[in-house]
This record gives C-alpha cells, sequence and structure tokens, in this order.
C-alpha cells in the first residue's frame, strides 16, 4: 500500500501493518490460495512475519530479507517521531527532495557501488514515481517504530523461516543471527559482497537461494 502502483489512500489506517497483512489474505482468497510462501524486504519482511505471527496457517514459509522484528518501546517512539519527520518532509519539501536524501544515507553506499551509475538513476526515476501521499502515509502508519513489535513471539512461530542479509550489512547480519536464535524453524543465509538490498546487489545468488530452497 501506498507504493509503486498501488492504492494511495489519504486515510492514514489503510496503511498499518494490520491493514496490509488484510490485503495478502484477501489476495489469497481471490487466488484460492489456503497456504502460500511469502518473501519480503524490509516492510515487506516485516509485513509476512507478522501475517505469519497473526496467521501461521496461511504461511508454507518465510524469506526475510534485511527484516526486523519491531523495535523496543523507547526505539520505537524516537523512530516513530523520526518517520513522522519524514512524511512531514515529504508534504512540505516535495517527493524529489525527500528521495535525494533517502538515496544519501550511508546504507545504499554499497547498492550504489555495486549496481553503477545508469541503473541507481533508473531506481531514482522509480522512487519518483511513488505517490507523496502514499510514501508519506506507509511511514506513518507501518514505518518500523508504527510496527507491534515481535520479538517475544518468534518462538512461536514454527513456519520455515529463511532470515537473508548481506555480509556487508552487519546490523542485519547480526539482526539475522539473533532472530534465528529464537525461531524453531529458522536458517540464516548472508549474501557475500552484498549490504543491505542484498537481493539487488546480488539477485542471481539470491534468487538461486529461493528456488533452491522453494524445491
Amino acid at each position: 500500500m501506498g507504493h509503486g502502483k498501488s492504492d494511495s489512500p489519504q486515510q492514514v489506517n489503510h496503511y498499518t501493518i494490520e491493514s496490509n497483512i488484510a490485503h495478502l489474505q484477501g489476495i489469497m482468497r481471490h487466488a484460492g490460495a489456503i497456504k502460500a510462501d511469502f518473501i519480503g524486504y524490509s516492510l515487506g519482511g516485516r509485513i509476512a512475519l507478522s501475517l505469519a505471527h497473526a496467521f501461521s496457517n496461511t504461511v508454507e514459509s518465510l524469506f526475510l530479507i534485511g527484516t526486523s522484528p519491531g523495535m523496543n518501546s523507547n526505539e520505537a517512539l524516537i523512530r516513530k517521531i523520526s518517520d513522522s519527520d519524514l512524511a512531514s518532509l515529504i508534504e512540505s519539501a516535495g517527493l524529489e527532495v525527500f528521495v535525494d536524501q533517502w538515496m544519501q544515507l550511508p546504507i545504499w553506499e554499497s547498492l550504489q557501488k555495486r549496481i553503477g551509475p545508469a541503473r541507481w538513476e533508473k531506481s531514482r526515476e522509480q522512487r519518483l514515481a511513488n505517490s507523496s501521499i502514499g510514501l508519506a502515509n506507509s511511514l506513518r502508519g507501518s514505518g518500523v517504530g508504527s510496527m507491534p513489535p515481535l520479538h517475544n513471539f518468534l518462538h512461536l512461530i514454527t513456519n520455515c523461516v529463511h532470515l537473508i542479509a548481506g555480509k556487508e550489512d552487519l546490523k542485519f547480519s547480526r539482526l539475522a543471527e539473533q532472530m534465528n536464535q529464537l525461531f524453531p524453524n529458522g536458517q540464516v543465509h548472508l549474501v557475500p559482497n552484498a549490504g543491505h538490498a542484498a537481493h539487488l546487489e546480488q539477485p542471481k545468488f539470491v534468487s538461486e537461494l529461493i528456488i533452491k530452497a522453494l524445491k
């Protein structure tokens, strides 16, 4: 919700993790699927993980790329304020200012280096094609600070969980290892020569990893 060609309603309540879960369930009903494998990166991973917590019977397996289970209350409050400020920046300064500021974050340095100038500029164009309302509301409604934390529930998720992180992304590599200690049926995959966006930096490696796991 709020990204790409998806809907971008005005009301923030459409963007919560719970609302996104409801949308996923609707897609599954439309497809006639009882269970499915879910692949999610960042926000997508957090939504998939939240779905497995709430409705584990609808999940076959999870592939979580650069995914967090949420934050503790103090961290969440700080992040929620930060996300709200970013949403306000989009609304006041415009999407281009936000995108250029976002793409200068250190977390994207390895991606920029590996995909080269042409693809980096293409990714900028894709980000600029998003809806200002959609991105602002997504930050407010489903930013990691707004997500109900799942740390205390990971041991209850018995589905097969694949935790994928770039080896150079020290924060999320460490987080994947920590989460894996709690999952009864988890497995960590650290992607060589990759940072936070491992699936974009090493697409062949990640896609082959997922295909092999699904067989």
